[in-house]
């Protein structure tokens, strides 16, 4: 019978990590999932808006306020959905439907609100404006420990559940 030391022990307890091809199918879900809605909304609001637009001066104001209004509270309740399910299960419905989850990395622990909210989405959010940053952010998951840059801001890396 051959001994395993606790480090080998420690690495055959390890989830597996996300592949590339699960972790970009669970974000283009993700995609789906916060835009479609909005597109079916934009399609409402115009035709009530319309009507409504009659009894106003200015209908094409009327319009954009009230597409814009909609488009952010809609958008505000998605995000808000995906964050509560990231907070309780490390997962977006995206992937959920992947099956695969955000841990804190080297560990199988679930990530803080911090991590998951704060840091991964947030911060990342906020620099996906920059070119560089989401040339490097994109291009890391292709190295070995398959972590993009804003895995190693969070402290975190996406597994199989």
């Amino acid at each position: 019978m051959q001994k395993i030391d606790h480090y080998e022990s420690m690495r055959l307890l390890k989830p597996k990590l996300a592949s590339t091809k699960q972790r970009l199918l669970a974000r283009i879900i993700d995609l789906v999932l916060e835009f479609a809605p909005l597109g079916a909304l934009g399609l409402i609001v115009k035709k009530y808006v319309d009507i409504e637009a009659q009894l106003i001066i200015d209908a094409e104001v009327a319009r954009r306020a009230a597409f814009l209004t909609s488009f952010f509270a809609l958008t505000l309740i998605v995000h808000i959905v995906q964050w509560m399910l990231l907070i309780s299960r490390g997962q977006t419905i995206g992937k959920m439907i992947c099956h695969i989850r955000v841990v804190n990395a080297g560990s199988d622990t679930h990530a803080s609100i911090v991590q998951l909210i704060v840091l991964r989405t947030w911060l990342n959010a906020l620099l996906m404006g920059n070119a560089i940053y989401f040339f490097v952010d994109s291009l890391l998951i292709f190295r070995e420990p398959r972590r993009c840059l804003h895995d190693y801001l969070a402290g975190t890396e996406v597994v199989e559940e």
